[in-house]
């Protein structure tokens, strides 16, 4: 029998491996030393290897292979890879290292060494490697996985402008659009994410994981039925592939914005059991749950929200963090949390605490430290500290005690709940009687009835930017205040934070006035700004912080909330704690603007002609 020659054999092996059988290319390199056969047979065996995720014996083979050609850079491309694709990013890096030395104008190594460092979480190296390949190479590939890394470096806009350059031809690709269509949303310009989505979803619906963005960016512009939709059609499929725990909040959430809270509060409950170290499932569920039933047991799921942000857990090292011990006669540490709102919210709520402890230091921000103080002055041995002295107790020396228990501010509020009528558990606020007439008497040429406005949150920003939709829903544009202003006469007083336009609401022509009383800003001393309030007839307030403290002041508060109230507003439906309070929910899918003609304008006209003798 002929001996067969080594381009036969190769040519056998290499019809073998174009028509994916394996197994004989296997059997060729059980019985052959790969050490001394042919190079292009042992490539074809490391090949086969890698086709069939048989990384481990690609490895070797590939490694053999370098052995013999220490500066092939294809061979050491191909080991990277290989080590890579096996979850070994780090072994990757030396033959990737060899190979742009050896070939200093190939863009492949640099690209690979990007790849390599950023699954490593070398974040800052990956990106150098990237722009050195950019350099040598601009294509479609290395700049995609650019803008993919700038992404997860929170550079959002520079990740577009990567996108932006790129050959329109270059989004027929489905992963590259659903790609720039997730720099776009967080970039905060959903319009042109949901378009990117769609794009990538009509390309490749079978990718899933684009129709899961594609529900998150249709919430971020409002369509909430139709994120509804999307998502809840996915979870009823196969999931795999996509992020199933997202998945349930993609659902809960569209439910909350369309007033559907039970039914988000189940979702929220199953993926939370499902899911029980995802914080924001278990934050939906608790808001869902109080938004239902104000229990124990709900707040105490609302401890969730501890979570977040820059608090975080208690540090039991410094005294024991309490857990529903009886408090009376204990002195205890107790840190303020959440926004201003929920700090006015919370401070209202310490009625029995703060008089059955023995002694309370309460840790605030600086800007409410004086507030603090005028409140607990009421309460036996209370102290104020603020939360940059508590960062340093042994320089200030006030926190540096023996405490009983420390908490959060909110903690306690509901193991009184149901013991204690509304008032005994939540007392209304108050300012210094000096400052509010100190405001009266600087704003005597004010005689029409006096209205607070806020019309804008910091976490809804101006209407003007009409991307975010979803987090405007908390703000109203300064063109929808016109239908507020053709009620009359009215004297309104600016309660706003942040940078407005007077002229919207002093309009020529109107029998209104606008002022804006320096000293007495939002953004200024926090008594002045509750002195400023406190001399109001009523307060119009969307959703914030001036409507929380002009609820908590006892002020006749008209609030405007989209169809999903802040927390504490559907606590108090059920708790009654604050009378003075007039909630005007928008429905999901009507404007602002139609909303204050059709509800709010007819309400405050009957309103100042009640006042009228």
């Amino acid at each position: 029998m002929p001996k067969i020659t080594d381009s036969a054999r190769y040519a056998q092996l290499r019809k073998h491996y174009e028509n994916s059988q394996w197994q004989p290319i296997f059997d060729f390199a059980k019985t052959t030393d790969l050490k001394i056969a042919p190079i292009a047979m042992v490539e074809l065996v490391a090949a086969s290897y890698a086709a069939t995720d048989n990384n481990e014996e690609a490895v070797q083979v590939y490694e053999l292979m370098i052995a013999r050609e220490p500066k092939n850079v294809i061979f050491l491309l191909n080991l990277a890879r290989t080590l890579t694709i096996a979850g070994r990013p780090s072994d990757a890096i030396a033959p990737l290292t060899i190979a742009s030395e050896t070939d200093p104008k190939n863009p492949e190594p640099l690209h690979r060494l990007g790849i390599a460092h950023e699954l490593l979480d070398k974040l800052v190296e990956a990106r150098e490697f990237f722009e050195r390949a950019i350099v040598l190479s601009q294509t479609t590939e290395v700049r995609h996985d650019y803008a993919k890394l700038l992404v997860k470096m929170g550079e959002y806009d520079d990740s577009c402008k990567i996108y932006e350059g790129l050959d329109e031809k270059s989004f027929d690709d489905a992963e590259i659009a659903n790609d720039y269509g997730v720099a776009l949303l967080e970039a905060g310009k959903s319009e042109a994410a949901v378009a990117y989505f769609r794009k990538s979803v009509n390309q490749d619906p079978s990718l899933l994981l684009n129709q899961q963005n594609l529900a998150k960016a249709l919430v971020e512009r409002g369509s909430y039925l139709e994120a509804f939709n999307i998502a809840n059609s996915l979870m009823s499929g196969d999931t795999k592939g996509l992020h199933e725990n997202d998945l349930f909040m993609d659902i809960a959430l569209p439910l909350q914005r369309m007033g559907r809270f039970k039914e988000s509060w189940e979702i929220a409950t199953t993926g939370a059991q499902k899911y029980p170290d995802d914080k924001m499932l278990a934050l939906q569920q608790a808001t869902m749950g109080l938004a239902l039933n104000v229990n124990q047991e709900n707040w105490r799921g609302f401890q969730a929200r501890h979570r977040f942000g820059k608090t975080g857990e208690l540090n039991g090292a410094l005294c024991p963090v309490w857990h529903d011990e009886e408090l009376s006669n204990k002195s205890l540490l107790i840190w303020t949390e959440q926004s201003y709102g929920d700090q006015l919210v919370f401070l209202s709520g310490m009625e029995i605490v703060g008089h059955i402890a023995s002694e309370i230091t309460l840790v605030v921000h600086a800007r409410m430290a004086a507030f603090a103080e005028h409140h607990l002055a009421k309460f036996r041995n209370a102290h104020i500290v603020t939360w940059e002295q508590a960062r340093e107790p042994e320089k200030y020396g006030l926190i540096a005690r023996d405490y009983d228990f420390q908490m959060y501010l909110g903690d306690p509020w509901a193991n009184y709940w149901e013991d204690h009528q509304p008032h005994e558990v939540f007392s209304k606020l108050t300012v210094p009687p000096e400052r509010v007439r100190a405001f009266k008497s600087l704003t005597r040429n004010s005689s029409a009835p006096r209205i607070g406005i806020s019309w804008f949150s910091g976490r809804g920003g101006r209407r003007e930017n009409e991307q975010n939709r979803d987090r405007n829903r908390y703000s109203l544009a300064d063109y929808d205040l016109i239908h507020l202003n053709k009620a009359g006469p009215i004297d309104w007083f600016n309660l706003q934070f942040g940078e407005l336009r007077a002229e919207i609401l002093n309009a020529p022509g109107s029998q209104n006035q606008f002022f804006s009383v320096p000293g007495f800003e939002a953004n200024g001393d926090i008594l002045n700004y509750g002195a400023q309030i406190a001399a109001m007839d009523l307060i119009i307030s969307i959703d914030s912080t001036a409507a929380v403290f002009a609820a908590c002041l006892g002020k006749p508060t008209w609030i405007l909330c989209p169809n999903d109230p802040y927390w504490f507003w559907t606590v108090n439906e059920q708790m009654q704690f604050l009378d003075n309070v007039s909630i005007f929910i928008k429905p999901w899918n009507l404007t602002w603007g139609d909303f204050l003609m059709l509800e709010v304008t007819p309400r405050l006209e009957k309103w100042l002609e009640a006042r009228t003798p």
